[in-house]
């Protein structure tokens, strides 16, 4: 997989590098079917999701989410006025990438999203469980992903490594029940109902956001759980996390193809 955009460093050196440029990074839970994003802030130990991008289309239902926050922030009706970051607890239209996106699309959100946050690089997620690591499949789709990315070819040159995410998902769950209640179907739905003629569509609408918020928030989980560890210096230490990483290495280097950053 030829390409001139992304370099492999290590996890470690990413994060001193961005720490040392007063930059931020990417954080990418890739996933089969959606995947989630959000923005780490290594200054300031962590990361939160970013809305939705202002000319994607958003649903009656995410409408109404805007003119909710707007009204409640005493902020005109203009929806440029969202904030580019979603803080704990707020219930916002959220920006993740879905499997049935064009890899333009895709690019583009990553390539946007870096630039309006400063971003110096990407963390991908990696399953570090044990069993995982022999096993193909679960980096398939990892390597679509990637390889989507690369056949269109104008993603921003950045520098990336992955991270653990495993267990991330259900510490997402997890952490959206105590910050944000309101993420429920039966309370949206009842809520917003009036918006829809078909209530299909509602619950289809509904599943998606809450489908975003899960995969987003656990970009955020794994991501801080990499931000806390580099921190401490503790992400390559012992021989157990040292043979993990060596397994990552390898996975960028000889399966997926990409070069290595040695600055």
């Amino acid at each position: 997989m030829a390409n001139t955009y992304l370099r492999y460093v290590d996890p470690q050196n990413l994060y001193n590098i961005t720490t040392y440029m007063n930059k931020k990074l990417i954080c990418v839970d890739v996933g089969s079917q959606s995947t989630g994003i959000c923005v780490l802030d290594p200054a300031a130990g962590f990361g939160f999701p970013v809305t939705k991008l202002p000319d994607y289309p958003r649903t009656p239902f995410e409408r109404a989410l805007v003119q909710e926050y707007l009204e409640n922030a005493g902020i005109a009706r203009d929806p440029q006025h969202l904030p580019n970051g979603i803080e704990e607890g707020q219930l916002l239209p959220i920006q993740y990438i879905t499997s049935s996106m064009t890899p333009e699309q895709m690019t583009e959100i990553l390539n946007r999203v870096s630039e309006e946050h400063h971003s110096h690089g990407f963390v991908f997620s990696y399953s570090c469980y044990d069993e995982h690591q022999n096993d193909p499949a679960q980096y398939v789709h990892i390597q679509n992903m990637l390889s989507r990315l690369n056949y269109f070819g104008r993603l921003f040159p950045r520098l990336f490594t992955f991270a653990n995410e495993f267990g991330s998902t259900n510490g997402a769950k997890m952490r959206l029940e105590i910050s944000l209640p309101d993420l429920d179907h039966k309370k949206l739905f009842h809520k917003h109902r009036g918006l829809y003629q078909d209530d299909g569509v509602l619950m289809d609408d509904l599943s998606s956001l809450v489908k975003g918020y899960i995969d987003c928030y656990s970009a955020v989980v794994f991501g801080e759980e990499y931000l806390d560890d580099a921190c401490s210096q503790n992400l390559c230490k012992g021989r157990t996390m040292q043979n993990k990483h060596q397994h990552m290495r390898g996975y960028a280097l000889n399966t997926l193809g990409y070069t290595e950053y040695k600055g």
